[in-house]
């Protein structure tokens, strides 16, 4: 490496790369702030006398969803800023990240299981661990890698527009397998949500086929993990801390293997 020995140019206060890059930490840090409250929001009106038993179900799926966005949109933001600006991109390592991710998760679930909730392990049988629970680990990291991948090329806001695609893909697949019935609200949601995934993407100004392809295989990869989990927790009744455990040593190995094969230059 070349060392210069002149001293370090101030960055200006309108360097526009700076200036994108507060300015997308206040926009995240005010959208979670807002989502987390309205969450809280949705649970606190549940708890009033005045809320009819009707629309309890709603505002608990409300506050669910509110909560899963905020985190989603957020560790995506987060993940932005370290594969593409953390010392220029120099920790641009979307697989490596993911198989340790997942690494964390299931070590974390572990001492939970054991240790918190003092519970044994039920262990599926080998024949469903290799039909159902290996693919769902595999089809998990790879749906993670892959948007951390996407988010290295393209914009936030393209990828996050592309991934609405998954619900198209996983309705779809639901419906092919059974697991859920083809209806009108069904076809009609589906449609929305198409054309309005086109309508965003088109003509857009910092369109990226490299981020949009790795953002749209990561929903097709989620969609399967999500129907096979699904299906599994439907007709098996498997448990969350099942899930987990069973799937993720598989999504850290193939994981893995792909950093070597891809990172290992880095």
């Amino acid at each position: 490496m070349n060392y210069s020995t002149a001293a370090p140019t101030p960055s200006s206060s309108t360097d526009p790369t700076e200036f994108s890059t507060v300015l997308m930490a206040e926009y995240i840090s005010i959208y979670a702030t807002t989502m987390f409250a309205l969450a809280l929001l949705a649970l606190g009106v549940r708890k009033t006398r005045c809320c009819p038993s009707s629309v309890n179900p709603l505002l608990h799926a409300l506050a669910h969803f509110e909560t899963w966005f905020a985190i989603s949109v957020s560790f995506t933001m987060f993940n932005k800023f370290v594969f593409t600006y953390l010392n220029n991109g120099e920790f641009n390592l979307p697989f490596l990240v993911t198989s340790m991710h997942m690494t964390v998760k299931f070590f974390c679930m572990l001492i939970f299981t054991k240790c918190i909730q003092k519970k044994a392990l039920t262990w599926p049988n080998w024949y469903d661990i290799l039909k159902f629970y290996v693919p769902i680990g595999i089809l998990t990291g790879l749906d993670i890698a892959l948007v951390n991948l996407a988010v290295s090329y393209a914009a936030v806001t393209l990828v996050v527009v592309t991934k609405t695609m998954g619900i198209v893909f996983t309705l779809s697949i639901s419906v092919c397998l059974g697991l859920e019935k083809c209806t009108r609200m069904l076809v009609a949601i589906v449609t929305v949500v198409a054309v309005g995934s086109f309508m965003a993407l088109w003509k857009e100004p910092n369109f990226v086929l490299m981020g949009v392809l790795m953002a749209s295989g990561s929903s097709l990869c989620g969609a399967l993990r999500w129907t096979l989990t699904q299906y599994v927790s439907q007709k098996q009744k498997a448990s969350v801390p099942t899930l987990i455990l069973f799937t993720a040593p598989s999504g850290v190995v193939v994981t893995f293997i792909c950093s070597l094969f891809i990172e290992s230059a880095t």
